[in-house]
């Protein structure tokens, strides 16, 4: 079984891409910590026409309940893990962010880079190998 549910803060700029006809939307979560502990930022990714429904939706800042599964990608020479993402089926909104559509975007964070820069090779092969 390969299930995993996440409660945490949508920590960059969700961004859209489509390829082949096919919709992704990439993002970052940071699950609720403790104090004093280092912030985590998981990679979420959503295919499909329910990537193009909640891309309108989540905004950074927002507080979301993501399940899905995990996919790690590897590297062919010596398979080791070098990354791990949450292909995301189910997201649930639980607290808009401090977000306006008025207010300018901030300029964009390494981490929002990161996400927006996901191997899509890595992810549109998995999606047609049946999603590992």
């Amino acid at each position: 079984m390969n299930d995993v549910n996440i409660i945490g803060y949508i920590n960059s700029k969700p961004n859209m891409k489509q390829k082949d006809g096919q919709t992704t939307v990439n993002f970052l979560i940071s699950p609720r910590h403790k104090k004093d502990t280092p912030v985590e930022f998981i990679p979420c990714i959503v295919f499909g026409k329910y990537a193009e429904s909640v891309f309108q939706y989540i905004h950074k800042g927002d507080m979301v309940a993501v399940g899905g599964r995990l996919s790690g990608r590897y590297v062919s020479e010596d398979n080791s893990l070098i990354r791990v993402s949450v292909i995301a089926d189910n997201i649930e909104f639980l607290k808009k962010g401090k977000h306006s559509p008025d207010v300018p975007e901030p300029e964009e964070t390494e981490e929002e880079r990161f996400t927006a820069n996901i191997d899509e090779r890595v992810m549109y092969g998995a999606l047609n190998r049946g999603g590992d």
